[in-house]
């Protein structure tokens, strides 16, 4: 007779509801990842706008035209900016809900894991203690049968 841990089936649903919870969390974390991705190319794109102005700026020329096109386009890109921060808390937010919710998936499994672990210990325990008994009654049976013929004798 082998152990059988009563709530295995229930174990086995919440490790699947651990295993989903941390698949929408990694999604939710790849999101806020390519949001973060996105800003730093909106920064980027600045930036070499800055740079183009200032070389256009040490040029000189007709090129004003240019720079007042830049300097929308930088303007732009501010309100770009502004909008893919606020994209980017709320998408922390949820990731950060989620992870919560792994967080206590986690718990409940590793509950659950500790309780039939103690469970298991205790089987075993038991199992030892009732070869112990058959042991001895096979010892005692043995030693009164060995008696009993020596007696006979």
């Amino acid at each position: 007779m082998s152990f059988e841990f009563s709530l295995e089936v229930l174990l086995d649903h919440k490790r699947k509801l651990q295993d989903e919870a941390r698949r929408v969390y990694v999604e939710a974390q790849a999101k806020v990842d390519q949001a973060v991705g996105e800003l730093n190319g909106f920064y980027k794109q600045v930036d070499d706008t800055r740079l183009e102005n200032q070389t256009l700026e040490k040029s000189g020329g007709a090129l004003a035209s240019r720079l007042v096109m830049n300097d929308a386009f930088v303007e732009g890109q501010k309100i770009r900016i502004e909008h893919q921060r606020l994209k980017i808390r709320d998408l922390k937010s949820a990731a950060e809900l989620l992870q919560e919710q792994l967080v206590e998936a986690a718990k409940e499994v590793k509950a659950l894991e500790k309780l039939k672990e103690k469970q298991k210990e205790e089987y075993k325990k038991k199992q030892r203690i009732r070869e112990m008994k058959e042991n001895d009654e096979i010892v005692t049976l043995r030693h009164g049968r060995d008696a009993w013929a020596a007696g006979n004798k």
